[in-house]
């Protein structure tokens, strides 16, 4: 579905439409020391190997309403507050948690992140100039965490964590502004 932000809007303004949720998605990758992440998620890789690794994660942009109805309607903000849209570095929140095969069950990623850390994602990123998608890296803060409330909201893959942020964070990062859902 290719929709872009003009069509939101046309779509907002219709009659019996209150609210709109847009979001935004994208496969991404967590660069990390591989002994910051849990045993349960230790267990399942494929790789033995110490040191940094890519750990599969997605990133997703949402509506600044979409995320405030899913706080006060959804309460799915576990802790700490929502990002700041003029931040130095991209603020984030993490839905910090993965679906081990091995265990059959939701078990933490990075059992001791804190809020304010800062993490390295790599990215799927628009190059414009050439019409091509490439990676990036950049480093975002993680200042809040998601509840477990999020799990039967979000249509995204559910095996791996989320990264979350405001729309306008997302398309920054990603130079990508279609939206790939719609809800109201």
């Amino acid at each position: 579905m290719d929709i872009q932000k003009n069509d939101i809007e046309y779509i907002n303004k219709l009659d019996n439409v209150r609210s709109i949720v847009s979001t935004s998605d994208s496969k991404a990758y967590l660069y990390l020391d591989s002994r910051m992440l849990s045993s349960e998620y230790n267990e399942q890789r494929l790789s033995a190997s110490d040191g940094k690794i890519d750990v599969r994660i997605d990133l997703i942009g949402i509506n600044k309403e979409g995320i405030q109805s899913y706080v006060d309607n959804e309460k799915i903000l576990e802790s700490g507050r929502l990002p700041n849209e003029n931040s130095d570095i991209p603020e984030v929140l993490m839905y910090n948690k993965f679906y081990s095969k091995i265990k059959r069950g939701i078990f933490k990623l990075l059992p001791n992140l804190k809020l304010n850390n800062e993490l390295t994602i790599s990215y799927q990123y628009y190059d414009k100039d050439s019409g091509t998608v490439k990676f990036k890296k950049s480093k975002v803060r993680v200042v809040g965490f998601i509840s477990d409330n999020w799990d039967p909201i979000t249509h995204t893959e559910h095996f791996v964590p989320d990264i979350i942020t405001y729309d306008s964070i997302y398309r920054n990062l990603t130079n990508i502004s279609n939206v790939n859902e719609i809800k109201s």
